[in-house]
């Protein structure tokens, strides 16, 4: 997802374009599964796709939406300007507070009683399943999206190449070898993590020591997502799209 509500689709063999009904810009897209996902953007826009169209849905907020995060279909959490997150139960969006006003750009959670929000100034508040709380990062570096290996292993990444991992108690500072922004970060487990972002760098986390990988290109990378180690996708500026394989 992109600029002007551009939305393209790996079929298995090639990228086609598919019609998201808005110009707005899409920052970030989650799904669920064939035949539903929920993609966000500015001024509050949320398209969501039932398998055959896109359709929009009226997310009650004209935050602009960076992230987007759930367990199913009927609980997907999506966070924004303002400290905003919104939630879908199946039926309607509606606001939760989020105890921060700082801006959110990244969602992620190991179950639905258990979430991680990051933005502005190193926030990251969690959800236990009744209320937001506020947790210390150990950074005031903007964080730009948050994943985990489980409950007790979080990596979020941002400004000046920072990562920080969630041990189960407390965030650390991990030496990820580059001053470059990092806007995406995933993994397949604890010990085999991506994280994409300025100036065409892609870091990847072995469990010992992040190491840079070459992405031939000079192009901003903005997300990154994989089916397994060896299946992984990076997309940024420019229309960039990049895949690692094993062939």
């Amino acid at each position: 997802v992109g600029n002007q509500g551009t939305i393209r689709h790996f079929n298995g063999s090639a990228w086609n374009p598919e019609d998201s009904g808005t110009l707005n810009r899409l920052n970030g897209v989650w799904v669920s599964s064939a035949d539903e996902a929920f993609a966000v953007g500015d001024s509050g826009t949320i398209v969501r796709w039932n398998g055959s169209a896109w359709n929009s849905m009226d997310s009650g907020t004209l935050d602009w939406l960076y992230g987007v995060w759930g367990t199913n279909g009927s609980d997907v959490f999506a966070v924004g300007d303002s400290g905003a997150i919104i939630r879908w139960n199946g039926s309607d969006w509606s606001s939760m507070d989020s105890g921060t006003a700082q801006g959110l750009k990244g969602v992620w959670g190991n179950s639905s009683t258990d979430v991680f929000a990051v933005g502005n100034s190193g926030t990251i508040v969690h959800w236990n399943g009744s209320a937001w709380s506020s947790m210390d990062g150990g950074t005031a570096s903007i964080l730009y999206d948050v994943w985990g290996a489980g409950s007790d292993d979080v990596f979020a990444v941002g400004f000046t190449g920072t990562i920080v991992r969630w041990n189960g108690s407390a965030w650390g500072s991990m030496d990820s070898g580059t001053l470059n922004i990092l806007y995406g970060v995933w993994g397949t487990g604890p010990s085999d993590v991506f994280a994409a972002g300025q100036l065409g760098t892609i870091v990847r986390w072995n469990g010992s020591q992040w190491y840079d990988m070459e992405s031939n290109t000079s192009q901003g990378l903005r997300d990154v997502w994989g089916s397994s180690s060896t299946d992984v996708f990076v997309s940024g500026d420019s229309g960039t799209i990049l895949h690692y394989h094993d062939n």
